[in-house]
Parts: structure tokens; sequence; C-alpha cells
């Protein structure tokens, strides 16, 4: 309740702002909570540590920080280097460790009491995350915008206000699905027939413009699928492309998997220097979907592989059989 009275306060602009950024925020989570499935972490497991804390630490802030409390507990938060860069820290350089979803700050040294691990290689966040919520977030208003605009909505203009009453009550009763019935007098049925001018009717909306709702779905899946695919998970071979061969489509599987690649090199590097620091077994592995999506991948490029050994063979035997078949004819000579 206290949140409805808030909102119905405010000015219809304050309204709209306050719409669109919880549209663009209600995506926000969504591609967060995509991306957090693309790894797991057994640390947070072991260590009672809710479950994607570390891969949205990673994902938004671009580093974490592992180290352990004054209870000796492991703690696991965003890093924020005091006295250089992440770029060209050392051993020994100050760190401070913010608990997440805490205010708890632990002040510590790299490779000292603490280890530090990245995102990518260039250890920054996913910055285009909020790239896509804003794009989906702006067609979903478009959407939106055009579904109200495409409805068949003739406005009548009515000459004065007991016409308009009439009329917005013969609208209202259109609306529930009552009919109803008007008295006329006789004797003015005439005179009402041939005088009367018809109805004048505004036209505010455009029914056919739902023809334009497919391209604007079009555009919302091309959207996903350049997102999927950016990051593991190739939605290309769903799209019906004209002419597009087995290879280019192994091609494009290949390259989703690039960035993914490099996420999963500095996640394992970085559990590699917590284990060698605190003495540990922490490891990092790739989720169950993606773990399956490369299987697939892996599948498809050895059939290929098998296909072009089988293809060599055959031409290989085919030559032999040709050189034969020269050297009797030779003999036969």
């Amino acid at each position: 309740m206290y949140f409805e009275d808030f909102f119905n306060n405010l000015s219809n602009k304050k309204k709209k702002v306050l719409e669109n950024n919880y549209l663009e925020y209600g995506h926000l989570c969504d591609l967060n909570n995509i991306l957090i499935e693309n790894f797991t972490h057994d640390f947070e497991e072991k260590n009672n540590i809710p479950y994607g804390t570390i891969e949205f630490l990673l994902l938004n802030y671009g580093m974490v920080g592992i180290t352990k409390d004054d209870h000796n507990n492991y703690v696991v938060g965003f890093a924020n280097l005091m006295s250089t860069s992440h770029y060209n820290y050392q051993k020994g350089d100050n760190v401070n460790i913010t608990m997440f979803m805490s205010t708890d700050v632990y002040q510590r040294k790299v490779g000292i009491d603490c280890e530090l691990i990245f995102n990518n290689s260039t250890r920054t966040p996913a910055t285009d995350i909020y790239t896509f919520a804003e794009l989906f977030k702006d067609l979903d208003i478009s959407l939106k915008v055009l579904i109200k605009k495409s409805r068949l909505i003739n406005t009548p203009l009515a000459r004065n206000e007991f016409e308009r009453q009439q009329i917005q009550e013969m609208l209202n009763d259109i609306e529930i699905g009552n009919w109803k019935a008007i008295q006329s007098r006789l004797d003015k049925v005439e005179e009402f027939t041939e005088n009367r001018k018809p109805l004048e009717v505004l036209e505010l909306t455009q029914a056919e413009a739902t023809n334009y709702l497919q391209y604007l779905a079009l555009c919302k899946n091309s959207l996903k699928e350049f997102f999927f695919t950016k990051y593991g998970h190739s939605l290309r071979n769903t799209s019906k492309v004209a002419q597009q061969s087995k290879d280019e489509v192994n091609d494009l599987d290949i390259t989703s998997q690039i960035l993914i690649d490099n996420m999963y090199k500095n996640r394992v590097q970085g559990w590699e220097r917590v284990n060698k620091l605190f003495n540990t077994d922490f490891s990092c592995d790739f989720g169950e979907l993606l773990k399956l999506e490369r299987q697939k991948l892996n599948e498809s490029i050895e059939d290929d592989n098998t296909n072009v050994d089988t293809e060599v063979e055959k031409e290989v035997e085919k030559d032999v059989e040709t050189d034969v078949e020269t050297d009797v004819e030779k003999e036969v000579k």
C-alpha cells in the first residue's frame, strides 16, 4: 500500500520515468541471472555463501576478493585496490574488500591475506548487460505503444453535452456486451432520417499498425540471439538463414565460445592463486547448460573431422585404383 500511495502521488512524467526504470531493472536482473548460470564455484557451497554471489560480483564489478574474517571464516566481496589499479597491482598492495550485501569492510594485502579473481583479461565488468537491458526496455516500450496504437477505436464527436452522454452510455453498453434500445417519436422519424448528418468520428488509432509488430518481435529475437551467442549459447542454429552451410554454423558456434573461454581461464587462474595462498582446493566449472552447449559443439566438430577423413581416404583409394588401372593398361600394350 505504501508504494501504491507513493506512486499515485507522483506526476505523470515521474510515473513514466519510474515505470521505464523498473522495466530496465527487470531486464537487468534477468540478464544477470542468465549469465550467473554460465559458471559455478564450489567455494560458495563449501562456505555457506549464497549461490551466484561470486558471478554477480565478477559480472558487475570486474573482480572479487577472497579472504578470511576475524573468525577464520572465508568471505568474498567487492575488491577495491587502494594504492594502485587492478592492471598493475603487486603482492602486498592494500585492498579493501566490501562484503556483498553488507557494509563490512576488510582491509587486506594482496597475496598476503587475500587474493583477487578477475572477470576477464581486461579485468573489467560485463558492462554491455546494461546496454542490452536498455535496448530490451526500449523494444518493450515500442511494442506496448504499437499495440495500443493498433486498437480499433473510433472516437465519436458529439455536438452537445446531452449527445455526448448518450453516446458514452451506449459505448459503455457495447463494452460490456449489452444491447440497448432508444425511443424515437414516430412523427419525427422522417425528419430525423432526412435532416440528420452522419455522426462524425475521430480516428486516433491505426488498426493496420499490427503489421509492424512482427518486425519489432523479430528485432527483439535478434537481440536475444546476439546476447546469448556472445556469452556461449549460440542460437543461430534456430534461425532460418538461406544458404547457410554446416561449416558456417559451426564457425558461429565456435565464435560464441571465445569470450566464455577467456572468462573461464581468468576464473581458473584466480582460484589457483587462492588455493596457493590458503592451501585449499576451490575450483570453478562450467554451468550445466554451458557444458551441454560445449559438448554438442565438440561432437559436431568431431563429426566434421571424421567426414573429412573419410572423404580423404576415398580420394586416396580412388587415386590408387586409377594408378593401378593405368599400369595394367601399359602392361597390356
